[in-house]
């Protein structure tokens, strides 16, 4: 937005009278939302109980107000349009079109400007982290389980569950459609029938212990286990083809076609949230030595692999271990830090990081107050 100037030796006299838009208000924004707009692909959400945000294609604003305490005086384009004119005929200053003017002197002039006063505040865009409890909430009521397993023939059944398009979620959630993508990745989410649904845990499992009874059974390696007959076998236990390859997807990788390898460390956790879960608090040798034998036999576990899920303490005889899973703190980062300093009064920043690396929106702030100080507390985060 460029500025209305005047030359030094130039008056100009300077009226005022009420804006013809009452109620409009000016938004601050940089040239890529500019861009956006222009082009129609911006979206402002709102919820009754949280601020309303501006969503762009891959990205999200929280929209502040801030107060002006200059005055800001606006000139229709038209009269700028004019004023272009006669300076270029005159020569004296050369057009500036704007929205926005600073009279910076006023007086006799041929043709009067009539500005009009802004409101005294306008609006500025922040980019903020994308707000993802209403997914959460919706993708946790339409989540798929046993309960949605036709036991006759292993498909999947069409429960009573409120289920959603991806174009229904991104409607509902103050998110851009890209982080709004990126947040079903990130928690596994399967298109099924057209609508979007995360995969309950317990029946994640059950999948993974049939495959890997099936890989017993048959002699497949774990490096290799073959698609087809794997999805025959599990197909065979009542299970739907589409959550077969699903399963494949989050914990394993393709290998060449047709052939599948298991993730070491992500069967490893699953066995180890187990055992974590089965307990309040594990001495780390008897954990490991559980954990090892937990595990198939070609797999091999290791302590980083609990990072996030588990918190280590010292009670200066031995080390303990103790579920406290990332996935189960609170998104907003303010509860966050409460639920992790309820849980032990100080921590390191090699402890804290797996637990505050998500948050987009206060990651830096916080590693800065870590680095600081190593050992940190609830008031220094939070201050």
């Amino acid at each position: 937005m460029s500025v209305l100037t005047f030359a030094a030796n130039q008056h100009r006299l300077l009226t005022s009278a009420k804006a013809p838009w009452p109620g409009v208000r000016l938004l601050e924004l940089d040239a890529g939302v500019l861009e956006d707009i222009s082009g129609g692909s911006v979206v402002i959400k709102g919820e009754p109980t949280a601020e309303a945000v501006l969503c762009s294609e891959d990205r999200t604003y929280a929209l502040k107000i801030v107060e002006t305490t200059n005055s800001l005086l606006l000139v229709p384009p038209a009269q700028l349009t004019a004023r272009a004119d006669e300076e270029n005929t005159t020569g004296n200053v050369s057009p500036a079109p704007a929205f926005q003017t600073q009279a910076v002197k006023s007086g006799a002039a041929r043709h009067p400007i009539t500005a009009f006063p802004a409101e005294a505040s306008h609006l500025e865009m922040v980019q903020i982290a994308p707000r993802l409890q209403r997914l959460d909430a919706l993708l946790q009521a339409s989540s798929y389980g046993e309960e949605d397993v036709d036991p006759e023939g292993g498909d999947a059944l069409m429960s009573d569950k409120v289920t959603y398009t991806f174009d229904e979620l991104v409607n509902q959630v103050q998110a851009s459609p890209a982080e709004v993508r990126q947040a079903l990745q990130e928690r596994h989410a399967v298109e099924l029938d057209g609508a979007w649904r995360t995969v309950d845990k317990a029946y994640m499992h059950s999948l993974l212990e049939t495959a890997l009874f099936l890989s017993v059974q048959q002699g497949w390696s774990h490096d290799a286990l073959p698609q087809a007959d794997l999805l025959e076998g599990l197909q065979a236990n009542g299970h739907d083809a589409r959550l077969v390859l699903h399963f494949l997807s989050v914990y394993g990788h393709q290998q060449a076609e047709g052939i599948w390898k298991l993730d070491n460390q992500k069967v490893c956790r699953v066995f180890a949230e187990t055992l974590l879960q089965s307990k309040p608090k594990w001495a780390e040798a008897e954990f490991l030595e559980a954990w090892q034998n937990s595990v198939p036999q070609d797999m091999a576990p290791d302590i980083e692999m609990l990072r996030g899920m588990a918190i280590q303490h010292d009670t200066g005889s031995q080390k303990m271990l103790k579920l406290f899973d990332v996935h189960q703190l609170p998104a907003d980062p303010a509860a966050r830090f409460r639920a992790a300093f309820q849980e032990q009064p100080q921590w390191t920043l090699l402890a804290l990081q797996p637990y505050i690396e998500d948050l987009q929106a206060c990651f830096a702030p916080c590693t800065v107050c870590t680095c600081t100080h190593p050992c940190v507390s609830l008031v220094h985060c939070l201050s």
